[in-house]
């Protein structure tokens, strides 16, 4: 591939940007620089290369091979020590924050459950319904949660239910707040 690079417009950007020019140092380091810089020339065409890997003519040395396989590993082994690192210290924080979401799912759920009690006992009054058997639709399904029969509050109508529903909001919220970007000041 034939490729040229563009002293006068590095030249120009670089001057924009600090104000002299470019020392001669600064210029053999650019000419590592890609993209913007470096141009193809007039005799070489994209299509040429395209031919070649299509062919089968391109086939990449062992060197190329070999440092495409370090680089991975390097990276790839840079990140597993970092996440190894990480890891305790998220588990820390996972575990206070599920603690901090099972207290307030709880308050919330009783919260909620009270909230919804007096809501329907309003209704009830109002319709001047004494059973809970006695009430219909939207009234009577939403009755079955929050109270018995006969009208008293029953915080726990289904407990298989209340308890998967309560552990699942609490992991969320753990998730959530462990792994939320924001920052708590």
């Amino acid at each position: 591939m034939a490729e040229s690079f563009d002293y006068v417009e590095f030249a120009r950007d670089f001057e924009s940007v600090n104000g002299r020019p470019p020392t001669s140092e600064e210029l053999k380091e650019a000419q590592t620089l890609v993209g913007r810089y470096v141009h193809l020339s007039e005799k070489y065409s994209p299509l040429d290369e395209l031919e070649e890997a299509q062919v089968g003519l391109y086939k990449p040395s062992f060197g190329d091979r070999l440092k495409a396989v370090f680089s991975f590993l390097g990276r790839g082994l840079f990140k597993a020590i970092f996440l190894i690192i990480q890891t305790p210290i998220y588990l820390t924080l996972f575990f206070f924050n599920y603690i901090k979401s099972a207290v307030a799912v709880m308050i919330m759920f009783f919260v909620t459950k009270m909230a919804m009690f007096v809501i329907v006992n309003a209704f009830m009054e109002h319709f001047n319904i004494s059973r809970l058997s006695q009430a219909s639709g939207l009234l009577g399904f939403v009755g079955k949660f929050v109270m018995t029969y006969d009208l008293q509050p029953n915080f726990w109508a289904y407990p298989a239910v209340d308890i998967i529903v309560i552990q699942l909001f609490i992991i969320i919220f753990a998730l959530l707040l462990t792994f939320s970007k924001v920052e708590s000041t």
